[in-house]
This record gives C-alpha cells, structure tokens and sequence, in this order.
C-alpha cells in the first residue's frame, strides 16, 4: 500500500515537472523509479526462481516416474 502510494506521488511529481517543462526533473523521476523497479524485481525473481527450482514435494526426487 505504501508503494502504491508513493509511486503515485512520484508520477504526480513528474508530471507536474513536465508540464513546467523542466524535463531534467522529469527524467530524473522516471530513471530513478525505473532503477527502484530493477533493484526490487532482480533478487526477487532469483529468489523465486530458487524456491520453484526445488522439488514440490520433499520425499520425492523431482522427476516423474514411469511404471
């Protein structure tokens, strides 16, 4: 919830420093919140990738059985 506010509350910054044209501000903005993005999504899809990579069950072996 805290997220959602403050991306909004930066989309309104840049917006407002657009209009005023002051476009360095603006792209400052976004790059930063782009950065922010990467930085949060990177380790949390390695960490997803780890926990999906692992058997689902722990007393099997992972892989399908043929009968």
């Amino acid at each position: 919830m805290v997220a959602l506010v403050g991306g909004a509350a930066e989309m309104a910054s840049a917006f407002s420093g657009a209009r005023k044209n002051r476009l360095d501000l603006s792209v400052g903005i976004a790059l930063g919140s782009a950065a922010q993005i990467a930085l949060f999504v990177a380790p949390v899809l390695v960490l997803l990738s780890y926990v999906m990579a692992r058997p689902r069950w722990p007393w099997t072996s992972g892989r399908a059985r043929c009968r």
